[in-house]
């Protein structure tokens, strides 16, 4: 079955982007829109969301702005050390914090040959300019509605929606499906993430009613395989909709297999079961066909803001405030001299 590891679809670094080094998506467009509002600020996650359990067992969700246990400091130190013992290289221009480092051992579940591997694959991914300079063929996908971003939760977490049925398994190029995949998660990551506050985000896929052997599992695991390598430790919640029956007796087997931490984060609802989902996401950032206050979506990009407060960019009000400082400054000389 499609679902492995406890972070399958795994979540994004942190908001600083990978983007920063390497020149993306190439649309000439502005993304600032898309930060979250000031209001980030007021969000107080408990500490069992921010990291629970212990040892090789612990789960963790936000890695900025938090003191790590004395377990994860020594994994951390054995992780660098292995880093340059094994010669894995490093994208040189990414300012690496221990919080990036931390994200892949979890990943792995503490496993250190795990770790080194992800961290081989992480460098072919980021090291390609063509994951994230987005086609026309892919920009199609996304026009289509196959795949785009809308909303967020509660918590400001960034919602990317998935409909698989909508795509051709005969005629349509899957790599274009997973470099829009790539561009919309990039997006996420830069503008939508705040560290220590915003660091995960919802996927949602709708299944349109299909059968067990009908769902797309290829698209899935491609899906998965794309992401797992390159956002690691970043999903919270992974919604399956509208599943047929078949496909909800087959997850009512799988859920069994998997651990806890795992088959939590994955939600199959039918209509009856959409309360689960609004505890979580207000109906004023969901679409009507899944009983939210949002017309049907037709235009899926540029992606829109929908928020009723006014993005903030902490970076443009620093600026803003040192020009004032300056200009103070300034009048202030200029009144000694007279």
């Amino acid at each position: 079955f499609f679902f492995q590891a406890e972070d399958g679809i795994r979540d994004a670094q942190e908001s600083r982007g990978l983007g920063d080094v390497y020149k993306r998506q190439e649309q000439n467009l502005d993304y600032n829109y898309l930060r979250p509002p000031k209001s980030v600020l007021q969000i107080k996650h408990d500490e069992r969301y921010i990291k629970h359990g212990q040892g090789k067992k612990s789960i963790r969700k936000i890695f900025h702005g938090v003191e790590y246990d004395d377990f994860e400091k020594q994994m951390l130190e054995d992780l660098k050390q292995a880093i340059v013992r094994e010669n894995v290289p490093m994208p040189t221009n990414i300012r690496w914090t221990d919080a990036d480092i931390l994200r892949f051992y979890y990943a792995s579940h503490f496993v250190q040959p795990k770790s080194i591997e992800l961290l081989r694959l992480f460098y072919d991914f980021i090291t390609s300019e063509t994951n994230f300079k987005l086609t026309e063929e892919a920009l199609q996908f996304i026009k289509r509605g196959v795949i785009y971003q809308y909303g967020r939760d509660k918590q400001f977490r960034p919602n990317i929606y998935i409909h698989p049925y909508k795509i051709n398994l005969k005629t349509d190029n899957i790599d274009a499906f997973i470099n829009a995949l790539l561009v919309i998660l990039d997006t996420a990551q830069r503008y939508q993430f705040f560290p220590g506050y915003v660091e995960n985000w919802n996927i949602i896929i709708e299944t349109n009613d299909a059968g067990f052997f009908s769902f797309p599992v290829t698209i899935l695991q491609r899906v998965i395989g794309a992401t797992q390598n390159s956002y690691p430790s970043t999903l919270h919640r992974l919604y399956l909709l509208n599943p047929s029956f078949s496909l909800k007796t087959a997850w009512s087997i799988v859920k069994k297999m998997l651990d806890p931490e795992t088959a939590d984060k994955i939600q199959f609802l039918r209509k009856s079961d959409f309360d689960v989902m609004y505890d979580s996401i207000p109906k004023d950032q969901l679409e009507q066909r899944w009983g939210g206050n949002v017309p049907n979506l037709e235009t899926f990009w540029p992606i829109p803001y929908t928020l009723n407060e006014p993005s903030w960019n902490p970076e443009e009000e620093k600026k803003k405030l040192h020009q004032q400082q300056q200009q103070s400054l300034q009048a202030v000389s200029y009144t000694h001299l007279r």
